[in-house]
């Protein structure tokens, strides 16, 4: 099929005597710009200076119909459509570089409008609260005590545990320690004067773990005073220590 034909002829004969571009020449031809520019020699066109500005693309005659066009409301896109080869964007650039009699369209104004201060509301004043007066409420099963009764409790537990260590206390030997002193690997038997529990002493013998797996705490001696049956007491004793300090 051959391509070139005289419409084709013509459209280039007056685009390129309108100094469009020739990628414009050639898209509205729908060939090539090598095919469009072989053609172009093939039908002697002359060539064009290249001094040619962006605004001498377009005649005198074209812009006055692009302006009047405008004015009465057509787009860009539709103008455009009626001169191969220009697109919207050249129609726009035509009527921005020569004026426009068409109203622009008003763009959505951006200030913000300044706000308006609250009124200053005084804070409602809140009543004061009550203070409640009374002893406050107990623990479900467990009954108030006052200071009274809190202290005889405590000085009979503490008479209780110093009464448990008389029965197992033993005399002090060479390596007796402060109980608080008392290391992981040390016996914890209380010695000496149970009367004193600041001051309160332990065995203070090396332990055998392997040995005494089930009561740590304890020297082999103590352990089996502590344990018979190898049944591990040491948690309760340390209790009453405890309670005696």
């Amino acid at each position: 099929m051959n391509k070139r034909s005289a419409a084709k002829a013509a459209i280039l004969t007056r685009m390129w005597a309108a100094e469009a571009p020739l990628h414009a020449i050639a898209k509205a031809l729908g060939m090539g710009k090598t095919t469009t520019a072989g053609y172009r020699l093939h039908l002697g066109l002359p060539n064009r200076s290249p001094r040619l500005t962006r605004g001498e693309l377009w005649t005198a005659a074209e812009i006055a119909e692009v302006q009047r066009r405008w004015n009465i409301g057509h787009s860009g896109g539709e103008i455009a459509k009626d001169y191969p080869g220009r697109t919207r964007n050249a129609v726009i650039g035509v009527i921005e570089r020569n004026g426009s009699a068409r109203p622009a369209t008003p763009q959505r104004s951006t200030t913000r409008l300044p706000r308006v201060p609250r009124a200053n509301v005084a804070a409602k004043p809140r009543a004061p609260k009550t203070p409640v007066s009374g002893a406050s409420k107990p623990f479900k099963g467990y009954p108030v005590l006052n200071a009274a009764e809190t202290a005889k409790r405590q000085a009979a537990a503490a008479e209780a545990g110093i009464a448990a260590l008389r029965k197992a206390a033993e005399p002090a030997n060479d390596k007796a320690i402060l109980l608080m002193d008392r290391r992981r690997s040390q016996c914890a038997w209380p010695v000496g004067e149970p009367d004193r529990p600041a001051t309160q002493l332990c065995c203070g013998q090396t332990v055998d773990r392997t040995a005494t797996a089930t009561t740590t705490s304890y020297c082999e001696r103590h352990r089996m005073i502590a344990a018979p049956a190898g049944v591990p007491c040491a948690k309760g004793l340390n209790r009453l220590a405890a309670r005696a300090a």
